[in-house]
């Protein structure tokens, strides 16, 4: 599932066979929330109403009432750990930058030994070359508006009470815009591309302090959503 190779192709599947399931299943109420007895009903569904699915009949609903055939279940899980492995994208920004420095690192470390044996070196791998790596603005929105923004834009989709990790997300491209800019790229302003909050001021993100604090939502209520969909309890 954490396959990068494969990664068009589940969140293709998810969008085609698991999605509008969902977007029917959902019931919310005016405010857009969806009620404890919905969230209940859902999960039931999910789990095939205590029923164990069958791997043999994939394209058979795996219990009585069940939302999701075996395969649809599949996808499911494929999803959810897909947006596990990338949920460093979600978290507030400092902590975001530790997790792409320590990538970064983890390139430069393949380039070095790719160097070394002569053969050449991967992309995003030269630590020799200029603003070359995962940790530049100019790398990472490119990362985040083709892999992360659609996988968590279907994600929040089918859960809306998940709506923070985009919400949070939209917030982490605010600030790699900043640190673009510096390169003279001409980036398209989270405004316009994914209706977020513009960038204010200048900055560098290696220094933090020099740039006004990018905020992101505490995750209680994604996390609290997530169990109770996912938990058997």
């Amino acid at each position: 599932a954490t396959d990068m190779s494969e990664h068009f192709n589940v969140l293709a599947a998810f969008k085609s066979k698991v999605l509008p399931k969902f977007v029917l299943a959902n019931k919310r109420d005016v405010h857009g929330r969806m009620s404890r007895s919905a969230w209940s009903a859902l999960k039931h569904r999910i789990s095939g109403g205590g029923k164990s699915a069958s791997k043999g009949n994939s394209s058979r609903p795996s219990g009585t009432g069940d939302l999701l055939t075996y395969e649809e279940k599949s996808v499911l899980l494929k999803m959810t750990l897909k947006c596990a492995d990338l949920g460093h994208v979600t978290v507030p920004m400092q902590v975001h930058m530790m997790w792409v420095r320590s990538l970064q690192e983890e390139f430069y470390r393949q380039g070095d030994a790719e160097r070394e044996k002569g053969i050449p070196i991967s992309f995003l791998c030269d630590r020799e070359k200029r603003r070359n790596g995962p940790a530049h603005g100019e790398n990472q929105l490119g990362f985040l508006d083709i892999i992360a923004f659609p996988l968590y834009s279907a994600w929040v989709d089918a859960f809306p009470p998940c709506e923070d990790l985009l919400n949070n997300l939209k917030q982490n491209r605010r600030g790699w815009e900043v640190d673009a800019m510096k390169s003279g790229l001409n980036v398209v302003k989270s405004s316009r591309k994914i209706n977020a909050i513009n960038p204010r001021g200048t900055g560098n993100l290696s220094t933090l302090s020099s740039m006004e604090p990018i905020v992101c939502k505490p995750l209680s209520r994604t996390k609290s959503a997530l169990y109770r969909l996912f938990s058997l309890a």
